[in-house]
């Protein structure tokens, strides 16, 4: 059903990239998928006020996902990303001088491609380097529509990282959380992504090794950098103006540590009301508890992969009693100890 009766402000919520829309209907050309349906017609009439949905974008990927009868389908649609795909985001992407530039750009201005997964730049102590993919909804409430945005949005990832370096990179790894397909098809899935797959890590990420980080980009352009990267900060201040989400993760950053947390105390330092917090929240499907959770988690996994931390010192500052009760809630997020490696 077309979503009525909404804000412009809960709109941007769930704001998406016209780009991701791009990808898929491209894709589905290619195998003859007929894309000609309700739910397409109204995502593009949407187009032209820059206000597409990701909640009707996840319908029409799931739905020719079905259609195709093939989870590499989303890995075509990835295959289809161009420099102007995503606007002045992929261009930047595209013109920077180096990889290590392009990730930590594609991190720090992520959120022009829209909600709800955010990416967060991190070298590991060898000098490697990280994107990390975190989806905002809730802990535990992902669902086989969710596993295809997370699949298409690493997959577009690392096509462009595949066409800025000429081909060349030929040991990048994706580490997922879980395998959501098939086990089956694991290795069709690294051949056509030209990748290593792997599972049981406690993040989503692209891994790549520090040998390549300073090569210069076949793709590089100082000039048209520059300017895209300008254009591309002003659009990402706007959003980042509107994005709840991480007005509440800017504050709970400037807290000295979290013990003691409550609702009030971050809605006043936000310069909201209670009630106007939880309602901007659940705009966004979320409550204030489970972005607490959310954010403790990253700030976890961040902390746990700084070298020589103390894990029951990361307990105290993530406002845990002690060891033990970070310890279960850990396992409780993520299936695994907190003394295990990411």
């Amino acid at each position: 059903m077309p979503i009525k009766n909404k804000s412009i402000k809960s709109l941007l919520s769930y704001y998406i990239h016209p780009g991701w829309m791009h990808l898929l209907t491209k894709a589905a050309d290619k195998v003859n998928i007929d894309t000609s349906d309700g739910i397409s017609n109204r995502i593009m009439a949407s187009e032209s006020t820059k206000n597409m949905d990701v909640r009707e974008i996840r319908d029409f990927h799931y739905q020719l996902y079905l259609n195709s009868g093939d989870p590499t389908f989303t890995i075509d649609a990835a295959k289809q990303v161009t420099p102007l795909t995503f606007d002045t985001y992929s261009l930047c992407l595209w013109t920077c001088p180096d990889l290590v530039t392009l990730l930590k750009d594609a991190a720090a201005f992520c959120i022009t491609l829209g909600s709800p997964i955010r990416l967060s730049f991190h070298l590991t102590p060898q000098g490697d380097a990280e994107i990390w993919l975190f989806n905002q909804e809730p802990l535990n409430k992902e669902s086989h529509i969710t596993h295809l945005g997370v699949t298409l949005y690493l997959a577009t990832l690392v096509q462009i990282i595949h066409e800025t370096t000429g081909h060349q990179l030929d040991e990048l790894a994706v580490k997922l959380i879980t395998w959501p397909y098939d086990d089956n098809r694991l290795a069709e899935f690294e051949k056509i992504m030209r990748c290593q797959i792997s599972t049981s890590s406690q993040v989503r990420k692209i891994h790549i090794m520090r040998k390549y980080l300073h090569r210069p980009l076949v793709t590089q352009n100082p000039e048209i950098y520059a300017s895209a990267r300008s254009l591309l900060l002003n659009k990402a201040a706007k959003l980042e103006a509107d994005d709840i989400l991480l007005q509440v993760y800017n504050t709970l950053d400037k807290q000295p540590n979290l013990d003691d947390l409550s609702a009030e105390s971050i809605a006043s330092q936000m310069l909201f009301s209670v009630r106007t917090l939880n309602r901007r929240l659940a705009e966004v499907g979320m409550s204030y508890r489970s972005v607490v959770e959310k954010y403790k988690l990253e700030k976890a996994l961040q902390l746990l992969n700084q070298p020589h931390r103390n894990i029951t010192e990361i307990a105290f500052h993530l406002g845990f009693a002690d060891l033990s009760t970070f310890s279960r809630a850990f396992k409780r997020w993520t299936g695994c100890s907190p003394t295990k490696s990411i």
